[in-house]
């Protein structure tokens, strides 16, 4: 395991900032649960997988990261639902689907994030030809 990882799990434990420097075009994968904030409520504690191994989550921890590359560019993750909500969301629907103001509500928030989400889809998508045209 590289030693930033373990300095990683430390500081998401202690609630310390971490600055990642120099990071150039690709991120290690292995930092995906960080960048996601992929955590877990377990017993009222906040857990973070990391690797193999699940470290408590500190709320005060912040994750910095800069680089020396000009022409950065980063895609926007499009937020989504967990799939245990979405089946919970369609598990707690009682009757009619239609009469179920809670259900209706959330899928028309749906709707309009997603209708979101592919708007700034196409202008990453414009702004990566930009770039890459540059």
């Amino acid at each position: 395991m590289p030693d930033y990882i373990r300095v990683l799990e430390n500081a998401i434990q202690f609630g310390d900032p971490v600055l990642l420097q120099n990071v150039q075009e690709e991120i290690d994968p292995s930092l995906n649960p960080v960048l996601d904030k992929s955590l877990t409520r377990i017993g009222g504690r906040l857990l973070l997988k990391l690797g193999d191994k699940e470290s408590e989550y500190n709320p005060e921890f912040r994750f910095y990261i800069t680089t020396k590359l000009s022409n950065r560019h980063f895609l926007q993750r499009p937020p989504q639902l967990p799939p245990l909500s979405r089946s919970r969301l369609l598990n707690e629907a009682s009757g009619s689907l239609l009469d179920d103001a809670p259900l209706v509500n959330t899928l028309q928030a749906s709707k309009v994030t997603a209708s979101k989400v592919s708007e700034q889809l196409e202008s990453s998508e414009q702004a990566e030809l930009k770039i890459n045209s540059a």
